[in-house]
């Protein structure tokens, strides 16, 4: 809230003095005017979606997506996985990606 704002704007149209209240709901009017941006959740959505979009290009010559590359890695970092671990692993994040795509009506290859 803007000190200027509440000073500035006191008095109303009939030459009364405005609320607190009242005062706090124009400069938090005003804020939300003057920001008009999408939410954080979309641009963390359209990041990822960049994101896997640029990597299964890049992947796609050897016959990977984001999704394969995800797996490996996992696998990778264990150094040793049994074979129910990967299994467990690509469920996971199988169950992870449709619960996103459910969430956000995405139908999106290969994320």
């Amino acid at each position: 809230m803007h000190i200027s704002f509440l000073c500035k704007n006191r008095v109303n149209n009939r030459g009364r003095r405005k609320s607190f209240h009242v005062l706090k709901q124009e400069a938090q009017g005003e804020r939300q005017d003057s920001t008009k941006q999408p939410p954080l959740g979309y641009w963390l959505k359209h990041a990822y979606e960049v994101i896997t979009k640029h990597v299964n290009h890049v992947l796609s010559e050897q016959g990977f997506t984001r999704f394969h590359w995800q797996v490996l890695n996992i696998v990778y970092e264990a150094g040793t996985i049994a074979r129910k671990d990967v299994f467990n692993t690509m469920k996971t994040l199988i169950q992870a990606r449709h619960s996103t795509k459910s969430c956000t009506g995405s139908s999106s290859k290969g994320g």
